[in-house]
């Protein structure tokens, strides 16, 4: 179930990465331009239009970006989890062995 969780979370990253990504080089620029031109006075009605609309897709983009530095710190802890019960069945895997050994008792005659 933890493994199961953990690809999940590796195919979520993956696409927030790319929409990061796109947000960087696609929506950011343009919201600078859209910006620009609204401040040299050409403000059009389409100029406008795109404005708003270019600002909230930044603004999604922004929000997923604080989704994906928590789903990285999630798929961090699921790895130290999985890392600790990996771990813990090796000690126990190791202390039935001392056990079985320390069982045997060699009989001796007297």
């Amino acid at each position: 179930q933890i493994l199961f969780r953990s690809n999940i979370l590796q195919k979520i990253i993956k696409q927030e990465a790319t929409v990061i990504f796109v947000a960087f080089c696609e929506d950011l620029p343009f919201f600078i331009l859209n910006f620009y031109g609204l401040i040299k006075q050409n403000v059009k009605f389409a100029l406008l239009l795109s404005f708003a609309f270019n600002a909230m897709s930044l603004g999604y983009k922004i929000c997923v970006t604080k989704g994906f530095f928590a789903n990285l710190q999630e798929l961090g802890d699921l790895k130290q989890s999985i890392t600790n019960i990996l771990n813990h069945k090796k000690e126990n895997q190791n202390q039935n062995k001392i056990k079985i050994r320390s069982t045997i008792v060699p009989l001796t005659e007297s």
